[in-house]
């Protein structure tokens, strides 16, 4: 069949072709047409492209003063893979419109102090978001001492991003609204939808297909918010005075009140996040997409995901698979052993399945969530560990053998611990640490420091960052018991993850080690199999 496609000259270079075609060549081969043949002009290089790089079998000749194309339409491995790449790269974007938004409307920003409206409203000004922040009030004309808008119709300007924190029964109004001005992205704060019963239910499945009929994304409803710390955006969005470190950890939780701990505690750790949503009832936006999102995201170089369930967990598989093989995941996902009387949600799949689901995809699964964050401070402050060998540093026999001990039950294998005696002085770790890092002979180092009657934490910790930051790709962590300061074991150059005690450590490095060993293997490539042979 000849086939011809028209874009308007206002949206040329969005991509627009390469959808029509995927399209039209599925539809085609429904109707039993099996190729496509069109006539481009020489000069029209960018249609040519769109041809040639849509994967499927495709020949040409010059005839006439045009370029012939013959272009066969069966979905090869190249045409599938053009397709999922597409795919990802247009949901990756639609993500990252609500998550890097230019401006913002707070649609029921209140007056009143202590309710969701006017906390979200306060925390995207008070945490200094770069952009106009807009307070949408029906009944207002100034809310916390700004000019209020009655309705998002009557904003100035563009508005990328809407927070919606209106009642149930009116969100659906909020989102025809902003329809008509063309805001790209809601997040939908409000409850009472498919979280309270059917009628709630069908009301979400409405908003989710008015917003998608009208291009844009939703996250929620349900949801507590959205973060981005990256310095040129500072959005707070979320009622939630969490206060995370800046970093290069994604975060999505499910669950808002337990994304906030999170938060509360990776920022203990001294681990930084650079994204967060908190998704609700993931009506449309789900962690796959934000997993998508992240693959090519500059900002974000571990992803941690608290989850409840998979969503589609054929996308999941996909998604998770190709993201960890360029950056490590680390979750956590309940619904592991439930309790007597306990009724599992509909969908959730055994244990066992989603297990074999995450191992598979190169995940890293944690039983609880203070494994999931020791896991992301060490990946996102310290190398891969190049295999399985460890040795331990110390200043003390019984933390040595615990910590070999750890080491060993861990899966690792420890060399003899170099015991520097308890009278060593920081500049003994130091040359320890230099010595264990030339010798060859190991992939990681643990560092356990004990007290002796005076402690030397601030000494000591300062000569285990000089030694980390000259380790050449060495994983280095650390253990320094007693109490003292936290942030001993980081500066501008080099963070070494401090952990309480050994076996935390040698859980945390048993669990990386894996991982690297997961994804030094070969990536492996579909085979063709006759349908006859099936």
């Amino acid at each position: 069949a000849e086939v011809a496609f028209f874009i308007d000259d206002d949206h040329h270079g969005r991509g627009m072709a390469t959808v029509l075609l995927e399209y039209l060549a599925a539809a085609a081969r429904e109707a039993g047409i099996s190729g496509f043949t069109a006539s481009v002009l020489p000069q029209n290089r960018k249609m040519l492209g769109v041809f040639t790089q849509a994967g499927f079998t495709a020949s040409s000749h010059f005839e006439e003063g045009v370029i012939e194309v013959t272009l066969g339409i069966e979905p090869t491995p190249e045409a599938l893979a053009a397709i999922e790449a597409r795919a990802a790269t247009a949901e990756a974007r639609s993500v990252e419109r609500l998550l890097r938004p230019r401006s913002i409307a707070v649609v029921g920003a209140s007056r009143t102090a202590g309710t969701i409206g006017h906390q979200v409203f306060h925390e995207l000004v008070a945490r200094g978001f770069h952009g106009p922040v807009y307070p949408v009030n029906r009944e207002a004309d100034v809310v916390a001492s700004v000019r209020a808008w009655r309705s998002v119709l009557d904003v100035p300007g563009e508005l990328d991003l809407a927070i919606v924190c209106v009642p149930a029964d009116e969100v659906l109004r909020v989102a025809e609204e902003c329809a008509f001005k063309r805001v790209q992205g809601l997040v939908v704060l409000s409850s009472g939808f498919a979280d309270r019963d059917a009628a709630g239910e069908a009301a979400e499945r409405d908003l989710v297909t008015y917003a998608r009929r009208h291009g844009m994304r939703l996250i929620g409803p349900n949801a507590l918010g959205v973060i981005n710390t990256d310095p040129t955006v500072r959005m707070h969005g979320t009622f939630v005075p969490v206060d995370p470190l800046p970093g290069r950890a994604g975060l999505v939780a499910q669950s808002g009140v337990i994304g906030a701990a999170i938060i509360d505690a990776a920022r203990l750790l001294g681990l930084g996040i650079s994204t967060f949503a908190a998704v609700g009832n993931k009506a449309d936006v789900s962690s796959n997409d934000l997993l998508r999102f992240w693959q090519d995201d500059p900002n974000t170089d571990v992803v941690m995901c608290y989850l409840e369930s998979f969503g589609n967990p054929a996308t999941f598989s996909r998604t998770a698979r190709s993201l960890s093989l360029r950056k490590p995941v680390v979750a956590v996902k309940v619904g592991g052993a439930p309790a007597a009387g306990w009724v599992e949600p509909e969908g959730w799949p055994p244990d066992a399945t989603a297990a074999a689901l995450l191992e598979q995809t190169g995940v890293i699964r944690t039983d609880n969530l203070t494994q999931m964050l020791h896991t992301a401070s060490l990946l996102a402050s310290q190398p891969l560990p190049r295999g399985p060998r460890v040795a331990v540093v110390t200043n003390s026999w019984g933390p040595a053998w615990l910590a070999a001990d750890a080491l060993r039950a861990c899966g690792l294998e420890p060399a003899d611990p170099i015991d520097l005696s308890n009278e060593a002085g920081p500049e003994r770790f130091s040359d320890a640490l230099d010595d264990v890092y030339r010798s060859g002979q190991v992939d990681a180092v643990l560092v356990v420091y004990a007290p002796a009657l005076v402690g030397h934490y601030r000494r000591v910790g300062e000569a285990i960052r000089r030694a980390a930051a000259r380790a050449d790709g060495i994983t280095t962590v650390a253990c320094m018991l007693g109490e003292h300061r936290r942030g001993l074991l980081a500066d501008d150059e080099v963070t070494v993850p401090e952990f309480p005690f050994p076996e935390e450590a040698a859980l945390a490095l048993s669990r990386v080690v894996r991982y690297g060993a997961w994804r030094s293997q070969p990536v492996g490539h579909l085979f063709d199999i006759p349908e006859d042979d099936l």
